[in-house]
């Protein structure tokens, strides 16, 4: 009879504990679960690779590292890996790895043949991606992927490859370099 008898405040109290008792219970748990995938990654992946640090970017792991290189040549690693642990994990170059973006071009025009007529590269620093627009992407790509492995290995940064449009247009531009 006494619990009907509550005034809103008082409800409103119940309310604000139980939620902010559920996020700090939610917080706690994230944090566990994400110590248990550190734990499994660090001990599946060789010494050779240095992990950085581990993130969760929504469903997704990031795993940073100081030399993506090795990474690269193991893709069956990190596919068995993700498999295992039923999860999404992203390999990003730690930002020591990375090389300045005007050696960076200099070593993109170098790796990448002149048939593939680049127009435009700019980078994503948060993500640690080089943008590189070209009118023949596959090009880029390389065989297998022969080619964009090597700008990993060279650079550090990530390549993402894109088309050049057909019809320059301003507002592609913009929407590519907002993202």
């Amino acid at each position: 009879d006494s619990l009907w008898n509550l005034t809103d405040y008082d409800l409103n109290a119940s309310i604000n504990y139980f939620s902010t008792q559920t996020f700090f219970w939610r917080d706690y748990m994230t944090s566990d679960i994400l110590d248990d995938i550190k734990k499994e990654i660090l001990s599946k992946l060789p010494d050779e690779i240095q992990v950085s640090k581990v993130e969760f970017e929504g469903p997704e792991v990031v795993v940073y590292t100081k030399n993506p290189e090795i990474i690269t040549e193991n893709g069956d690693l990190i596919r068995s890996l993700a498999k295992e642990l039923r999860k999404r994990i992203i390999i990003r170059s730690d930002k020591s790895a990375l090389l300045e973006p005007e050696p960076t071009i200099n070593k993109i025009h170098e790796i990448v043949p002149d048939g593939a007529e680049i127009t435009d590269v700019y980078f994503d620093t948060v993500t640690g991606e080089v943008v590189i627009t070209a009118k023949k992407p596959g090009l880029v790509i390389g065989k297998y992927g022969a080619t964009s492995r090597n700008i990993v290995k060279n650079t550090g940064w990530a390549p993402k490859i894109l088309r050049t449009p057909p019809i320059s247009s301003d507002i592609i531009g913009k929407i590519r370099t907002i993202k």
